[in-house]
Protein backbone atom coordinates (compact mmCIF):
# COMPACT_ATOMS: atom_id res chain seq x y z
CA UNK A 1 0.00 0.00 0.00
CA UNK A 2 1.26 3.44 -0.79
CA UNK A 3 0.14 7.03 -1.33
CA UNK A 4 -1.77 7.09 -4.56
CA UNK A 5 -3.39 9.31 -7.17
CA UNK A 6 -6.37 8.74 -9.43
CA UNK A 7 -6.28 9.27 -13.17
CA UNK A 8 -9.53 9.25 -15.09
CA UNK A 9 -11.45 6.07 -14.30
CA UNK A 10 -8.36 4.06 -13.38
CA UNK A 11 -7.58 2.82 -9.90
CA UNK A 12 -5.24 4.83 -7.68
CA UNK A 13 -1.56 4.60 -8.56
CA UNK A 14 1.54 5.46 -6.50
CA UNK A 15 2.55 9.06 -6.06
CA UNK A 16 6.15 9.79 -7.09
CA UNK A 17 8.59 8.92 -4.32
CA UNK A 18 6.03 6.95 -2.29
CA UNK A 19 7.20 4.02 -0.13
CA UNK A 20 5.21 1.45 -2.09
CA UNK A 21 6.79 -1.60 -0.47
CA UNK A 22 6.32 -0.68 3.21
CA UNK A 23 4.25 -3.55 4.63
CA UNK A 24 3.15 -1.36 7.57
CA UNK A 25 1.25 0.98 5.20
CA UNK A 26 -2.28 -0.34 4.78
CA UNK A 27 -5.25 0.78 2.66
CA UNK A 28 -8.98 0.97 3.28
CA UNK A 29 -11.01 0.52 0.11
CA UNK A 30 -14.40 -0.55 -1.23
CA UNK A 31 -16.82 -0.03 1.64
CA UNK A 32 -19.94 -0.62 -0.44
CA UNK A 33 -23.15 -1.17 1.51
CA UNK A 34 -26.09 -2.77 -0.27
CA UNK A 35 -29.19 -0.68 -0.96
CA UNK A 36 -31.71 -1.15 1.81
CA UNK A 37 -28.97 -1.22 4.46
CA UNK A 38 -27.52 2.24 3.82
CA UNK A 39 -27.95 5.11 6.27
CA UNK A 40 -27.56 2.82 9.29
CA UNK A 41 -23.91 3.52 10.07
CA UNK A 42 -22.58 0.33 8.46
CA UNK A 43 -19.85 2.08 6.46
CA UNK A 44 -18.52 3.64 9.66
CA UNK A 45 -18.70 0.29 11.46
CA UNK A 46 -16.76 -1.39 8.64
CA UNK A 47 -14.13 1.34 8.70
CA UNK A 48 -13.71 1.27 12.50
CA UNK A 49 -13.47 -2.52 12.40
CA UNK A 50 -10.86 -2.29 9.67
CA UNK A 51 -8.83 0.20 11.69
CA UNK A 52 -8.85 -2.15 14.65
CA UNK A 53 -7.72 -5.02 12.43
CA UNK A 54 -4.95 -2.87 10.95
CA UNK A 55 -3.73 -1.80 14.40
CA UNK A 56 -3.64 -5.43 15.57
CA UNK A 57 -1.80 -6.37 12.36
CA UNK A 58 0.98 -3.86 12.99
CA UNK A 59 -0.03 -1.11 10.56
CA UNK A 60 1.61 2.27 11.11
CA UNK A 61 -0.89 4.06 8.87
CA UNK A 62 -3.98 3.44 6.76
CA UNK A 63 -4.68 5.37 3.59
CA UNK A 64 -7.90 5.70 1.62
CA UNK A 65 -9.24 7.46 -1.47
CA UNK A 66 -12.86 8.32 -0.59
CA UNK A 67 -15.20 10.54 -2.58
CA UNK A 68 -15.71 14.04 -1.28
CA UNK A 69 -19.13 15.02 -0.01
CA UNK A 70 -19.47 18.11 -2.21
CA UNK A 71 -22.40 17.84 -4.56
CA UNK A 72 -24.57 14.82 -5.11
CA UNK A 73 -22.89 11.48 -5.83
CA UNK A 74 -24.43 8.22 -6.95
CA UNK A 75 -24.26 5.25 -4.57
CA UNK A 76 -22.12 3.44 -7.13
CA UNK A 77 -19.58 6.26 -6.96
CA UNK A 78 -19.39 6.03 -3.18
CA UNK A 79 -18.24 2.40 -3.02
CA UNK A 80 -14.92 3.72 -1.72
CA UNK A 81 -16.77 5.48 1.09
CA UNK A 82 -17.67 9.13 1.62
CA UNK A 83 -15.17 11.64 2.98
CA UNK A 84 -17.36 12.42 6.00
CA UNK A 85 -17.08 8.88 7.38
CA UNK A 86 -13.29 8.93 7.08
CA UNK A 87 -13.05 12.36 8.73
CA UNK A 88 -15.17 11.15 11.67
CA UNK A 89 -12.81 8.18 12.03
CA UNK A 90 -9.82 10.52 12.33
CA UNK A 91 -8.44 10.46 8.77
CA UNK A 92 -6.87 13.65 7.42
CA UNK A 93 -6.62 14.80 3.78
CA UNK A 94 -3.07 14.73 2.41
CA UNK A 95 -3.74 15.13 -1.34
CA UNK A 96 -6.49 16.08 -3.80
CA UNK A 97 -5.48 14.37 -7.06
CA UNK A 98 -8.61 15.38 -8.99
CA UNK A 99 -11.99 16.99 -8.38
CA UNK A 100 -14.23 14.85 -6.20
CA UNK A 101 -11.44 12.54 -5.06
CA UNK A 102 -9.33 12.79 -1.91
CA UNK A 103 -6.40 10.89 -0.51
CA UNK A 104 -6.70 10.57 3.25
CA UNK A 105 -4.45 9.08 5.91
CA UNK A 106 -4.94 7.74 9.45
CA UNK A 107 -1.72 7.37 11.46
CA UNK A 108 -1.52 5.16 14.55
Amino acid sequence: MCPSRTIGRRAPTPLPGAPAQNERNWAASCLFVRKGYRGQGLTAALLFGGLGFAREGGARLVEAAPMDNEGKRSADGLYVGPESVFRRAGFAVFARPKPGRLLMRFAF
